[in-house]
């Protein structure tokens, strides 16, 4: 499986940027560094504390919380601590298009590591992540109901869609982002069709989704500050959005789409209408993009 964020090998092309130049009117981190650095470094600290404290008292009350009620409990905790996270990191969230009620396969373009919170902070779906080598990453994203895809073996894959159907089927959201792996924004990526299989299964409606971040200038452009397309390593942008002043997080909702019949009428209709969101909300000036393909 193909990983955008493993460091790279010596005779490998290595792109830390868009192959379109900067928008007018922006400059590099290096113009805001010594600022960026002051603001990341106070917006850390409460985060860190928020995190330890927020954790401690979520998983002593998932101890103590029947079997039956830890995935209402699980999404009360996704809710509220994506929604903190985002606040503690001076994100606002803006979140356009019709609302739904009842569960859903939630799937959206993939941008950054960040799209998962803010999805979070919509709806809370229960998420599919891939595996990392950060210390612990899996065993928190399953204690908060997540599920995790091996990143070594395709193997593993009708068991997580499995899992993906058990959660539709218990009524709750679930979220993965069917690109597999971070882009620019502009056209996207071939779709993978695997996890549709458990919304035609458990006769799901899809929650198509677009996401967009907007950073005012002169700072520099989501492209280079927010998106994670690089080998730069998390804990590094981590602190790059940290840094970040007026960030602004993007959820254009289409209209909810009927259960799917199949995996691949799901893969189909959920890329023709996530492409009819970006058509309409374009995350870039088009003539900055003109010309140019996939930076992978």
């Amino acid at each position: 499986m193909h990983d955008p964020h493993r460091i790279p090998e010596s005779d490998e092309r290595r792109r830390f940027g868009p192959p379109w130049p900067e928008e007018a009117g922006r400059r590099g981190r290096r113009g805001f560094e010594a600022a960026a650095d002051l603001r990341a470094l106070g917006r850390l600290f409460p985060l860190a504390a928020w995190f330890t404290a927020g954790y401690a008292v979520y998983a002593a009350r998932r101890l103590i919380t029947p079997a039956g009620s830890r995935a209402r409990l699980a999404r009360a905790y996704r809710f509220k601590a994506a929604r903190d996270l985002l606040r503690l990191m001076g994100i606002r969230l803006v979140v356009e298009g019709p609302s739904r009620a009842g569960r859903a396969l939630v799937v959206a373009n993939h941008l950054s590591w960040l799209d998962a919170v803010v999805l979070l902070a919509v709806s809370a779906p229960a998420p599919v992540a891939l595996e990392r080598t950060l210390p612990g990453f899996g065993a928190f994203v399953r204690s908060i109901g997540g599920i995790i895809i091996a990143r070594s073996s395709i193997s593993c894959l009708p068991a997580v869609v499995d899992g993906v159907e058990r959660t539709l089927r218990s009524g709750e959201d679930a979220l993965f982002f069917p690109e597999g792996t971070t882009g620019f924004g502009g056209a996207l990526k071939p779709f993978h069709p695997a996890l549709f299989e458990a919304a035609a299964r458990a006769r799901a409606p899809l929650a198509c989704c677009l996401l967009a971040y907007r950073v005012p200038p002169p700072q520099p452009s989501p492209e280079r500050s927010v998106h994670w397309v690089d080998w730069t390593p998390f804990l590094v942008h981590f602190w790059r959005i940290l840094g970040l002043r007026g960030l602004e997080a993007h959820v254009h909702r289409a209209e909810p789409l009927p259960a799917p019949e199949t995996r691949r009428a799901a893969n189909a209709t959920a890329r023709s209408a996530i492409e009819a969101l970006a058509g309409r909300f374009p995350p870039a000036p088009a003539a900055a993009r003109a010309g140019t393909g996939d930076a992978e």
